[in-house]
């Protein structure tokens, strides 16, 4: 009894907030196999390094302050100061604030370590030092620095645009201790720039592409070039010059005139590409009015022409995001796209996805929060065709919207998706779907880590695993011949399953329900209505929908993902159901507020429900922890957030 109440006491201490004792172990052990891993040199690529999600950030900055090799110190300052970070679709700044914030202690040490060495520095660190001393202080001289050589963000909505460029230039403001010392903010309106992600051309072989009919190849495509070329070169000079002494006239003069230069060969060469582009979209250029009537709504952005520098040298090092969650059929009025793969999939955030693959390094990371919806339903299968095929390893992780929320006020269920082109062989990791309580926001992310489950996208879906044990699991039900469609036809015994909102719980009947939240199935042979019931009221159920589903609907895609053998079940299976089947109905409640329905509480029937998932683990071959696994799966907010499951 001592030892029982020594635990609980150890864990009352050192538990993380609502964490349970089941998963201060999990956090527990796994900590100590990740030290394990760390020792005998099993952690040796950056992907390592997210599949057991450890601190790269830390990891940088304790190579930084315990190097000596002022070479390799110069080299990583270096590629520090070119790394090219974009937000597509940027909005207010959010994601590029967040990245300058990651990047300023790589700088600070960085440059603290520069200082403290004495020899072996190439001369460049004396043009840096010289630099920084023309600026009111260093942390002032590194977010000006980040601002001007590592964020780009481009957003549809010009007051966006605005507000994420006013950010940034108050994080600045707030560097400064006087207004005395204040210097003139940088110009950074060729970083964060107003366009239509989706509309414009990104690359001189698109350009002549679709206007080889138009276009004499040899003389306006090399016009073109060339003057992308010059606008490039003066974009460099001007940016440049920004992280010069602005206090200096000379210097001011020459960004004012540079730039004024700058606007007039952009906005020239913006207007041709744009006659171009208009043409594709039949529309008649010779019609001025309706030519700006296009242009007003389509917005082009043209990438090729606007960070011709960036892509020509290969593309953004680090794409990162939170694309509009818009239907393309709300927006067609307004504009509409053109040669895409992803065009079925019906939403912009596909587009978006599509779109940057034109835009970024080969073996660049992108990283995209977007909705469940990526990974789990087939309308979205062009989407991960693309991904698959553009990306070495994927990294997958699935949030659910109760009880707490990725984005508060916003309830949807959400991906995010990490994916780097690192690893020679093409693989897929998984992180399990979460729940959340809002207390537990603080360490949402550092409990994540990811398990290898690339050979069980099946019907290109993309599963949730969680861990070994998860897919373990879901192996042996692989191994069954008989799917579970196999058992309904379109007349014969009805069994309604929950279907609309699945939430926490599914719910069978073997009775008719009045919501129109329930689907209806047909069972073949009548004798199995009851042990159907059982195995969609079962954890085991529960568990293969929520690892390919949206984890909202049900649909026969879940269904399709079960096989099993009813002719090798215990006849048991029959009776529990029958019991589990009439206390579940007991529990039910008339709910009324803004509408009146049937509340029911499968927590309260879970010793039944346990005594079915025994029968088909069983069944199947489980180990004990693997049955010990589906008891309890995700038994905490299961057990205890019902309310509005009606």
């Amino acid at each position: 009894m001592s030892r029982v109440n020594n635990f609980i006491l150890v864990h009352r201490i050192f538990a993380l907030p609502t964490e349970t004792w089941r998963e201060h172990v999990a956090r527990r052990m796994r900590c100590l196999d990740i030290r394990e891993k760390i020792k005998a040199g099993e952690i040796k690529t950056v992907n390592d390094l997210i599949t057991f999600n450890l601190d790269i950030r830390q990891l940088a900055q304790d190579m930084i302050v315990n190097t000596d090799d002022p070479e390799w110190l110069w080299q990583f300052y270096s590629a520090l100061d070119s790394v090219t970070i974009l937000d597509p679709t940027c909005g207010s700044g959010a994601f590029l604030f967040a990245a300058m914030n990651i990047l300023e202690p790589l700088y600070e040490t960085c440059l603290n370590r520069m200082e403290n060495m004495t020899t072996g520095l190439p001369s460049k660190y004396g043009e840096v030092a010289k630099k920084i001393n023309a600026h009111p202080n260093r942390r002032y001289f590194i977010y000006k620095n980040i601002i001007l050589n590592n964020l780009y963000g481009v957003d549809i909505m010009d007051e966006a645009v605005e507000i994420c460029k006013l950010r940034l230039f108050l994080k600045l403001a707030a560097e400064v201790e006087t207004a005395d010392k204040m210097e003139p903010l940088p110009d950074i309106d060729f970083n964060i720039r107003s366009g239509n992600t989706l509309v414009g051309y990104v690359s001189l072989e698109q350009i002549k592409e679709t206007q080889k009919s138009k276009l004499t190849f040899d003389e306006d495509l090399k016009k073109i070039e060339q003057n992308a070329k010059d606008i490039d070169q003066l974009f460099k000079a001007f940016r440049q010059n920004q992280t010069k002494d602005q206090n200096n006239t000379i210097y001011a003069k020459y960004a004012l005139e540079t730039k004024i230069d700058l606007r007039k060969k952009l906005n020239t060469l913006r207007e041709q590409l744009d006659l171009y582009l208009a043409n594709e979209y039949k529309i008649k250029t010779e019609n001025k009015n309706l030519f700006k009537s296009w242009q007003k709504s389509h917005q082009p952005f043209h990438w090729i022409v606007e960070f011709y520098g960036i892509l020509q040298n290969g593309g953004f090092d680090v794409i990162i995001g939170n694309p509009p969650y818009v239907e393309y059929s709300k927006i067609k009025k307004l504009y509409t796209i053109k040669n895409y793969e992803t065009e079925t999939c019906g939403n912009l955030y596909a587009f978006v996805m599509e779109r940057v693959y034109y835009l970024i390094q080969s073996k660049a990371t992108l990283g995209m929060i977007v909705p469940v919806s990526i990974g789990s339903t087939p309308r979205m299968e062009p989407l991960r065709n693309v991904i698959q095929d553009k990306h070495q390893s994927i990294f997958y992780s699935n949030f659910a919207d109760r009880p707490s929320c990725l984005f508060y006020g916003v309830h949807q269920i959400l991906s995010i998706c990490l994916l780097t082109g690192y690893q020679k062989n093409k693989a897929f990791y998984s992180s399990g779907f979460k729940h959340w309580n809002k207390d537990e926001r603080t360490s949402l992310f550092e409990k994540l880590s990811y398990v290898c489950s690339g050979d069980y996208i099946t019907d290109n879906i993309w599963g949730k695993f969680e861990n070994e044990t998860a897919i373990n699991i879901y192996q042996k039900i692989r191994k069954d011949k008989t799917n579970l469609m196999d058992y309904f036809k379109t007349h014969g015994k009805l069994v309604t399953i929950s279907g609309g909102t699945g939430g926490y719980w599914l719910r069978a009947f073997d009775t008719q329900q009045t919501s129109d939240k329930y689907k209806d199935k047909y069972v073949v042979n009548n004798s199995l209505q009851k042990s159907i019931c059982a195995y969609f009221n079962s954890t085991i159920f529960y568990f293969v929908w929520r690892m390919f589903s949206n984890c909202r609907d049900f649909t026969d895609a879940s269904v399709k993902k079960i096989f099993i053998d009813f002719d090798d079940l215990s006849p048991s299976l029959e009776q529990i159901s029958i019991v589990h089947l009439q206390k579940l109905k007991e529990t039910n409640e008339i709910r009324e507020g803004i509408m009146t329905y049937e509340q029911y509480r499968p927590s309260k029937v879970k010793t039944e429900l346990n005594a079915i998932d025994r029968i088909l683990a069983k069944h199947y071959g489980f180990t004990d922890a693997e049955l010990d696994f589906i008891i309890n799966y995700d038994i905490k907010y299961r057990m205890g957030n019902e309310e509005g499951e009606g």
